[in-house]
């Protein structure tokens, strides 16, 4: 029997752990029992999926690197750079605008994760404007009669229609098939909130077309999803 290419494979999926050394899965066996490599070349074996996103496996060879200089663009498009070290948690950076942000880790900075306070984004909820909810699934604004009545398209093809800015702004925005308690039915998978970090929301799916079962973000079922399409 030819093995399914549809199966959503972790091999090689890199993280960065919280103490700032990116590490990788070299192993998968199913979510509660993975192999990771850090960058130096140490091996952790039987940890869990949701400790590596959450990147909380302790690499007991860790050796501090962590530069003052460094530069790396934050999530809102700003370049930061460090410009003091105490510990890999307690560092300094500063925003291209001067803006100077203390006290933070190591690891956040690597994943750009660190808020620029003066930073201003913009509210404007036009129609092509697109967003992440709260559910981690992203959505598009499809149509805008006026501020409270907006439609707007889920990554997966489905439409809320008549949603409130509100909603949108708080990126409280439902998707009408995963209930409040992140229960539900997406792109073929049955799915439940498992967890959220820095990377994304996570469900524990199991796909209703082919048996796969993992823990995946909606982008990745996304994924999955176009891919059984393109074998079938």
């Amino acid at each position: 029997m030819k093995e399914s290419t549809t199966h959503f494979s972790h091999i090689g999926e890199t993280v960065m752990a919280n103490c700032g050394q990116s590490m990788k899965i070299i192993a998968y066996k199913n979510y509660k029992n993975i192999d990771v490599e850090f960058e130096d070349g140490t091996v952790i074996c039987s940890k869990t999926y949701a400790a590596f996103k959450k990147g909380q496996i302790l690499n007991p060879n860790l050796v501090k690197s962590q530069q003052i200089g460094e530069v790396i663009t934050a999530v809102n498009g700003q370049q930061m750079k460090i410009v003091a070290r105490r510990s890999c948690r307690d560092i300094d950076v500063m925003f291209e605008d001067g803006t100077l942000v203390t006290g933070v880790e190591y690891s956040n900075f690597l994943k750009g994760n660190i808020k620029n306070p003066n930073f201003k984004y913009s509210s404007k909820y036009e129609v092509g404007s697109s967003y992440m909810g709260s559910n981690g699934i992203t959505f598009t604004i499809i149509d805008k009669r006026h501020s409270n009545d907006i439609d707007i398209k889920f990554e997966d093809g489905t439409v809320s229609k008549h949603v409130k800015t509100g909603a949108i702004s708080a990126r409280n925005v439902r998707h009408p098939s995963i209930n409040q308690r992140g229960y539900g039915v997406f792109c073929n998978f049955e799915v439940s909130r498992a967890f959220k970090d820095d990377n994304g929301v996570f469900y524990r799916c199991k796909c209703s077309k082919c048996g796969l079962e993992d823990i995946m973000t909606p982008q990745q079922m996304v994924k999955h999803y176009g891919l059984l399409h393109e074998e079938n």
